[in-house]
């Protein structure tokens, strides 16, 4: 990643970036770089910043459109939706490592900050 100039990490919502999320922030954390998560809960894992939807409010949210179909709802006319809210975690290990100080606005808006 250095070695093409890479100033940053952005790792995905996929499952295989998921299962590798902590070797991967750890290998970035190596050379220096910040990783941004697509998931709250990665910065607990080891990203700079984790932000996205919560996995919980979603399972949630599935539960509720199957418990409709199992009511007889078809499931075509269950609209697709998008998240209602999205989480933010920081990292404040992870960023005196790398010596980033995040802003105190950034700070206060955040719904987990991470030892």
């Amino acid at each position: 990643m250095q070695a093409q100039g890479a100033q940053a990490l952005l790792i995905g919502a996929t499952p295989q970036f998921q299962a590798d999320g902590k070797q991967l922030a750890g290998l970035a954390l190596q050379g220096r770089l910040p990783t941004v998560c697509e998931w709250p809960d990665m910065a607990r894992a080891g990203c700079l910043i984790g932000y996205g939807p919560s996995r919980t409010a979603l399972r949630k949210r599935m539960a509720a459109q199957i418990a409709q179909i199992f009511r007889g709802v078809a499931p075509g006319s269950i609209p697709i939706e998008r998240p209602s809210a999205l989480e933010l975690a920081l990292n404040l290990g992870i960023a005196k490592s790398l010596g980033l100080k995040f802003p105190d606005a950034l700070l206060a808006t955040a719904g987990e900050l991470v030892e």
